[in-house]
């Protein structure tokens, strides 16, 4: 899998079977969902971490860049244009906006820590958005495993598959 494009590619695999069948089509889809859908993505990550918003801000990108984004709004609109960019890395962002590109929660697990952590990356992901929300909760969920030491320039999603 392509360096940044791990996310999308396990996701592609999960659903398909293939690696790069539906990348493209899944980057596009979640930019397009989130746009249409900002205020209620907005409302459920406020919602759900209930954290001070410059906290909050911080740990959703992960101290990848200097100059974080003041309000939520910027930050969502900043991760649409990441999302667009083939090999840019995602984080629980992008999750977020595939889940409700896919209407299904998506269960992450990680390789640094313990899953009892308060790790984003160690937590069941749901849609945000209400049409996807009802659906989702008679989907089977998908799983994905962040692997690497936590940090974004030394980590790679991987899909994990139910053993049968």
């Amino acid at each position: 899998m392509s360096q940044g494009d791990c996310f999308f590619s396990s996701m592609s695999i999960l659903l398909s079977g293939h690696r790069a069948a539906l990348v493209a089509d899944l980057r596009i889809g979640a930019a397009l969902t989130a746009l249409k859908n900002i205020e209620q993505i907005e409302k459920h990550l406020l919602q759900t971490f209930r954290s001070p918003l410059d906290v909050l801000i911080n740990n959703l990108v992960d101290g990848a860049t200097t100059s974080p984004p003041k309000t939520m709004k910027a930050l969502l609109r900043k991760e649409v244009f990441n999302t667009l960019t083939p090999k840019n890395y995602s984080g629980y962002i992008q999750v977020l906006f595939i889940a409700n590109v896919i209407r299904r929660t998506i269960i992450q697990h990680v390789e640094w820590a313990p899953e009892d952590t308060a790790s984003i990356y160690s937590s069941a992901v749901e849609p945000a958005t209400i049409d996807c929300v009802a659906r989702a909760a008679h989907e089977t969920p998908l799983h994905i495993l962040w692997k690497g030491n936590g940090f974004v320039d030394n980590c790679h999603c991987v899909p994990l598959f139910p053993v049968i």
